[in-house]
């Protein structure tokens, strides 16, 4: 591993307290300490680890101990220093997303078009996961809630990183506060704040989405992915997740959080999840079945009325109009109000196409649209 020597003023960024709730985070122990030092320790695969944590800025070896603490925790975590420090940074008041994908090569560069694709789907992928934060469903059209989109605003892209090609979204969230009662400080029994808890559906969607694409895999059942709807899964994260692995579909992907260390992570929420090139073909068609079989939100179709059906009594009537949809002209039911139906009557008799907004819905070769508004003739000038 690298060793790399930064000066007092890097560190100086770093309050004391970043340090010590970043080791308290990660198992490590404070087993000493005078008013100098700290001595902490740590165990893995049965060799013993410490570090000699500086705890003023005017000693003289504060930059040498910390150069000395980084490294001991570059080689303990198998990572860069540089990617520690850049987590101890940013750890403190984010979660850190690392999206790393990786080819049989190994290869450390990508073409750039499927690096400007990379970009957009890691964006995609956390927007389809904001927006099942919010209400979960097989499909996201384009129109987004308020939320989704200040979340989003907040979002930072990191400086990538050594080991394979690796985008950084770094997810700001508030530190977790606690009250004390009988000399304990406790939890208020209160949901995360939203920030938490969008990452908190993207790892969990992306796990759901890995075990029902191996299932599929060998039972070709779109049943798992249905069922996965619920825990986030749907086709925006599918697409996410294709166009992340490049434009000829040939890279693993494994997307990893770093919990934000100033609050308490669940342990049921995985922080780790891998997706090979094998699922993609699976995950992909599961991405096309959910868009084909979900309402489309926001849509306007245009055409001519070709027939009208109206019950006794009844003052909604039910119109087909013969739209251009899905680049072919299709038959689309609408149920209208007495005066939407009043028009539709006079567009059917003067042959004056009409426009109407809604929720289209595919049934077998036709369409239905749900909720209709803004209907209107639009003859032709």
């Amino acid at each position: 591993m690298k060793t790399n020597l930064y000066d007092k003023t890097i560190f100086k960024k770093l309050r004391l307290s970043d340090w010590t709730t970043y080791l308290c985070t990660y198992g490590w122990q404070e087993i000493q300490r005078n008013d100098k030092a700290a001595l902490w320790t740590q165990h893995q695969d049965n060799e013993a680890y410490e570090i000699l944590l500086p705890l003023r800025h005017d000693l003289d070896d504060f930059s040498a101990r910390l150069n000395e603490a980084l490294n001991t925790l570059s080689i303990f975590e198998q990572r860069s220093p540089a990617a520690v420090l850049s987590d101890l940074k940013t750890a403190t008041s984010a979660d850190v997303i690392r999206v790393c994908v990786q080819d049989n090569r190994n290869a450390s560069t990508i073409p750039l078009d499927d690096g400007v694709l990379l970009i957009q789907r890691a964006r995609d992928m956390l927007t389809s996961a904001a927006c099942a934060t919010v209400n979960t469903r097989a499909y996201f059209a384009s129109r987004k809630p308020s939320e989704v989109t200040n979340y989003l605003q907040q979002v930072s892209l990191g400086q990538t990183e050594p080991g394979g090609y690796v985008v950084k979204l770094i997810s700001p969230v508030n530190p977790q506060l606690y009250y004390q009662s009988n000399n304990q400080l406790n939890l208020l029994a209160v949901e995360p704040p939203y920030q938490r808890r969008v990452v908190q559906t993207l790892m969990q969607s992306l796990s759901a989405l890995q075990k029902a694409a191996e299932i599929a895999s060998h039972s070709s059942d779109f049943t798992p992915f249905q069922d996965a709807v619920r825990q986030g899964v749907n086709a925006n994260l599918c697409e996410a997740v294709i166009g992340m692995s490049g434009y000829q579909k040939t890279r693993h992907l494994e997307i990893n959080v770093l919990w934000s260390y100033t609050r308490t992570a669940e342990k049921a929420i995985p922080n780790r999840v891998s997706l090979s090139v094998e699922t993609m073909d699976i995950i992909e068609e599961a991405g096309r079945l959910f868009r084909a079989t979900s309402p489309q939100e926001d849509q306007q179709i245009e055409g001519l009325v070709i027939s009208l059906h109206r019950e006794k009594e009844k003052t909604t009537g039910l119109v087909t109009i013969m739209a251009f949809v899905e680049d072919r002209h299709r038959k689309v039911r609408v149920t209208l109000d007495e005066k939407d139906y009043d028009k539709a009557i006079q567009a059917h008799k003067e042959h004056i196409p009409v426009s109407c907004e809604g929720e289209l819905i595919k049934e077998a070769r036709s369409f239905i649209l749900n909720h209709p508004r803004n209907f209107r003739l639009e003859p032709d000038e």
